[in-house]
């Protein structure tokens, strides 16, 4: 069985975790399956403190990850790439510059991949080389970073014995002039990004030793004749292949298409025949959808495309059973979410291009168009259709298995040996992982080299975020664009602008000029051994204070000023909506900039986070309010879609947990949490009414904790704690303060 989201801790993937959190190396995550990727990423968003977005070669997977596929995302175009200048056939695939040339970004993209902190992709093992190598360069491109990937980390997930990435025979001669292979790893970004590799052990999925171990041997390449024999006694000749109870997995497209026909004809009545409407150029291997689509009233069908409408009713891989069909729609239901949606015809385009001379520009043309409902027949599905996906009981045809690790995925979609049923034997050349795949797992690191990087990774990213985070010199082309823009726009008076833009400036040119003095501070800092974690503790609140004084109560304050005037005054529609985004992106830098010391550092962890937040004038209640209020409606990648659990859903699992009999400190070590995180879920059940404070401490203890904040009104908590010789913690007069503004 997988583990549940609460229970889910082993050394492996508390490693991982780690590094993710508190590194900014990049990590490959693998492990066979049943090990848990997919409920240790469910369980990494659930917390994830930085920006993330999730991403996966796939429709299906994508929406199983709770992301966007990587085409969808970076705007990559179908054909493959080569990583270089020299010049390419544009019906072959794209060079660096043709590349470049797609990216084709939105504000509102831009900005959410010039703020991603990490990128999470799922399915690795399916994503090719030239794709990865796509990625790396669409990053660099919008960010202006040359650091691989714009200096943003990745988590990749997969397991590298299934299913490999997909190479047309046409391609391959074109592919291999740059590639030794297909697999991210014989990328060029892959050999720049040093990133660490850590395997998941331990398989939930199956609990029989033996189903087990066949299958870490299949994976392996080292298949024995006990092997064999165990396979072989779970041949079977089933009458039908195509059983409600059982769902058939296949190594080919035609024998899945041959199953399906004959369900079909099993169904009451006659078929409709839907007829793909064909213009201009397309040519049979083109043919996306099938020429003649034969349907019935409960068929079982499977989406081929994404939802082109946006609203993402269906995705390539989603079953539904056909309830109803006219010329123009069809009626499918969906019995995982028991809803009903209409679907009309897609139409798919046959591109050609060719290179402008006159232009040096490559152009497009559409030579042909094909229009058809986007789904086929689905009682039986190809192997590779499948991965991801776990089986209570399942009967596999892969026989005629041809690629690498389609057998190996087949099995291990199964949850037991009795729930298996194999309707052909399978054959020694089919139990075979790829050479080069079974060379890179064999080099893993091993638990000392990973702990020393683990080590020194934290050391670096707390030296780059600080210095990060007090960095202003990138605003001043934002701030020039946005006066050049205004004074065009609005009818407000000139000098009103003119004062706006001179202060600002100011302000920003004298942060310019403290960034390198600040820099060099912590560099210094973070060279002795061991660090002086006072010391950085009171630089960091020295920067803090004075930051937060010339942002929010300066100019912050003249940037609402003026906001409001714009306002009152009419035809400033245009000028109001520009300022309001630099201001934004000020609140913006302010809110990180305390978010970061709110949280606290992990070697500073042992200081109340209550200094951090009395430094900068404002109790915890006030700066949780403000920064609130500075994200509502700022509409900033915050807000990003297909960004996993959000706070509410982390609470809730807190609450359920202490409804169990769990005490909070039990529930940070269930959840692999810091107490500090616990403490706060249950300072805000507290406010909601959820919890009352008499449940965490005995009432005596309450009552005194409320008679100590009743004669110490407006004390900051820090100093309220040690008039009191620190008899309470901290956790305890939050959890009181709470209580009592109820």
């Amino acid at each position: 069985m997988l583990p549940s989201d609460t229970t889910f801790i082993n050394a492996e993937a508390e490693l991982a975790r780690q590094f993710v959190f508190e590194t900014d190396i990049s990590v490959f995550l693998t492990g066979s399956a049943g090990t848990g990727k997919t409920t240790f990423l469910r369980n990494l968003l659930n917390d994830m403190p930085k920006q993330t977005l999730v991403a996966a070669p796939t429709g299906v997977a994508a929406i199983n990850a709770g992301g966007m596929t990587l085409h969808s995302l970076f705007g990559l175009p179908l054909r493959m790439y080569f990583p270089t200048r020299d010049r390419i056939d544009p019906n072959l695939g794209n060079n660096t510059d043709m590349l470049v040339s797609h990216f084709h970004y939105n504000k509102e993209k831009r900005l959410l991949l010039q703020t991603l902190e990490m990128l999470v992709i799922d399915e690795i093992s399916m994503v090719r080389a030239d794709i990865f190598d796509a990625v790396d360069l669409a990053l660099r491109y919008v960010r202006r970073n040359p650091a691989p990937f714009g200096g943003v980390q990745l988590l990749l997930i997969g397991d590298l014995a299934q299913l490999p990435p997909v190479l047309r025979e046409e391609e391959k001669a074109a592919f291999e002039k740059y590639y030794e292979g297909p697999f991210f790893f014989q990328s060029k970004a892959w050999k720049t990004l040093q990133a660490v590799q850590i395997k998941l052990q331990h398989i939930y999925r199956q609990s029989d030793p033996r189903f087990i171990n066949l299958l870490n041997n299949l994976r392996e390449n080292r298949i024995t004749p006990e092997d064999r024999q165990l396979l072989d006694s779970r041949l079977r000749n089933p009458a039908d292949k195509t059983s409600a109870h059982f769902i058939t997995l296949t190594s080919h497209n035609r024998k899945a298409d041959s199953m399906n026909q004959e369900a079909l004809a099993r169904l009451p009545g006659k078929a409709v025949c839907f007829a793909a409407e064909i213009k201009g150029e397309i040519n049979e291997a083109q043919v996306p959808a099938e020429r003649e689509l034969h349907l019935k009233p409960g068929a079982q069908v499977m989406f081929i495309r994404n939802d082109s409408s946006g609203e993402r009713l269906y995705f390539n891989g989603k079953i539904g059973t056909l309830t109803g069909f006219d010329d123009e729609q069809l009626e499918v239901h969906f019995a995982d979410t028991n809803k009903q949606i209409t679907v009309g015809r897609e139409t798919w385009e046959n591109i050609r291009y060719r290179f402008d001379a006159e232009k040096q520009a490559v152009q497009e043309n559409t030579v042909g168009t094909y229009k058809q409902f986007p789904v086929r027949l689905a009682w039986a599905v190809t192997i590779h259709k499948s991965q991801g996906l776990t089986f209570d009981r399942a009967m596999i045809d892969a026989g005629e298995s041809f690629a690498a690790g389609q057998v190996y995925v087949a099995l291990s979609r199964c949850r037991s040996l009795d729930g298996l049923v194999l309707c052909s034997k399978i054959g020694d050349r089919n139990l075979f992982t790829d050479p080069h795949v079974a060379a890179f797992l064999s080099a893993e690191p091993n638990p000392e080299e990973l702990q020393r990087r683990l080590e020194a990774g934290r050391d670096a990213k707390l030296q780059s975020d600080l210095q990060r985070v007090f960095r202003f010199s990138d605003l001043g082309a934002a701030l020039h664009t946005w006066y050049q823009e205004t004074r065009k726009s609005t009818r407000i008076t000139p000098h009103l602008t003119e004062e706006l833009f001179t202060e600002t400036a100011a302000s920003l040119s004298k942060w310019t000029e403290i960034e390198p003095k600040l820099s060099r501070q912590w560099t210094e800092l973070f060279r002795q051994d061991p660090a002086d974690e006072k010391l950085i503790y009171e630089k960091l609140k020295s920067a803090l204070t004075w930051y937060s004084t010339q942002l929010k109560d300066h100019l912050l304050v003249r940037w609402d000023a003026y906001l409001t005037r714009l306002a009152g005054a009419s035809g400033t529609r245009t000028a109001y909506k520009q300022s309001l985004e630099f201001r934004e992106i000020l609140a913006f830098r302010l809110a990180r900039l305390h978010r970061f010391l709110y949280k606290g550092i992990a070697i500073l962890e042992e200081l109340p986070d209550i200094a951090f937040k009395s430094a900068a004038g404002m109790d915890e209640w006030e700066l949780e309010a403000w920064l609130s209020g500075a994200s509502k409606g700022s509409g900033h990648p915050n807000k990003r879609k297909g960004k996993a659990p959000v706070k509410g859903e982390s609470i809730a699992q807190t609450r359920e947990l202490f409804r169990e009999g769990k005490k909070p400190e039990e529930i940070a070590a269930l959840r692999n949490l810091k107490p500090s995180t616990i403490e706060t879920h249950f300072k805000e059940m507290i406010k909601n009414g959820e919890v009352t404070v008499d449940e965490l401490i005995p009432l005596a203890r309450v009552i005194s904790i409320q008679k100590l904040i009743e004669q110490n009104e407006g004390l900051p908590l820090k100093e309220l704690m040690e008039k009191e010789g620190n008899a309470f913690r901290l956790a305890e007069v939050y959890w009181v303060k709470a209580s009592m503004a109820r």
